[in-house]
């Protein structure tokens, strides 16, 4: 009998009290748990545990306003699932989030992403684009505005190619222009590449005097070499095909381009042997 009256006391007190304590006399949530058994109103709960009226579960705070709510570092060892916004605050006097590295507590940026030496500190990937026009494109991350908010764009990795010509001149001791000018209008890099077939015609050098072609890219506005290659010839009477000259060029402002050529002894640029001449340049991003 004894036994009965303690358990209908005990089962009285949570009906009218509504409040479990577990090393605390007086609870101050439906749910408390003081491990430490130092609660003291709000001072000492850094250890505690709460499940307050509302649902709310706290751990190191007494009055949660979430319904989970951590005070101090949290663990998770396997993947954490959020299906909604997840809200990353301040952690240091200067503000921000650190990912990849122990030292959380002194972030100099709002985000900073660091990587172990293995791979790359933030990999964005997204797979590529078919607009109307069959180019591909990419996302990447340009400035919008000059109080620098920045957004994702679906850039093309191909913007332009201009198309110029290889003209069927005679490449002599000094420089020959080998092809019309083409403008390069868009700022960015460009890829230049020049390729024909040349022959060395009946009244050529021998084996042991051959020379090289050599290529100069040129702006034709100026006439200042901007780069230039070299290409072997052929003995006598034999062609060569395809001398290939290609240079990524950046463009700041709108350029005008020709290609120019020489070689020691005279010789014919042609075409259906090894291809057409061709004249590129292609703007890349």
């Amino acid at each position: 009998m004894k036994k009965v009256m303690i358990l209908f006391g005990m089962f009285y007190s949570i009906n009218v009290f509504s409040q479990i304590g577990i090393n605390i006399k007086k609870p101050q949530a439906p749910l408390h748990v003081d491990v430490k058994g130092d609660t003291n109103g709000l001072a000492n709960t850094i250890d505690d545990v709460v499940i307050d009226a509302n649902g709310n579960f706290g751990i190191g705070t007494i009055i949660p306003t979430n319904r989970l709510e951590v005070h101090g570092n949290s663990v998770v060892t396997s993947d954490d699932l959020v299906n909604g916004n997840l809200d990353a605050k301040t952690i240091s006097a200067q503000g921000g989030i650190r990912i990849g590295k122990d030292n959380v507590t002194n972030v100099q940026s709002s985000l900073e992403i660091y990587g172990n030496g293995f791979g790359t500190g933030l990999r964005l990937e997204n797979e590529p684009q078919i607009n109307d026009t069959n180019l591909r494109y990419v996302p990447v991350m340009t400035q919008k505005s000059n109080d620098g908010v920045l957004a994702w764009e679906n850039l093309p990795m191909v913007t332009t190619t201009i198309e110029g010509m290889v003209n069927k001149a005679i490449i002599k001791e000094n420089w020959t222009d080998v092809t019309p000018t083409i403008t390069l209008d868009e700022p960015g890099y460009w890829i230049i590449f020049i390729s024909f077939t040349v022959h060395t015609g009946y009244v050529g050098p021998s084996n042991e005097n051959r020379s090289n072609i050599f290529l100069q890219l040129v702006n034709a506005t100026t006439g200042i070499e901007i780069t230039r290659g070299a290409s072997p010839t052929e003995s006598m009477g034999l062609r060569v095909g395809s001398p290939q000259f290609m240079h990524v060029l950046k463009v700041d402002n709108p350029i005008t381009v020709k290609a120019r050529a020489k070689c020691n002894f005279n010789i014919n640029i042609e075409d259906g042997q090894w291809g057409d001449p061709k004249f590129y340049a292609i703007k890349i991003n």
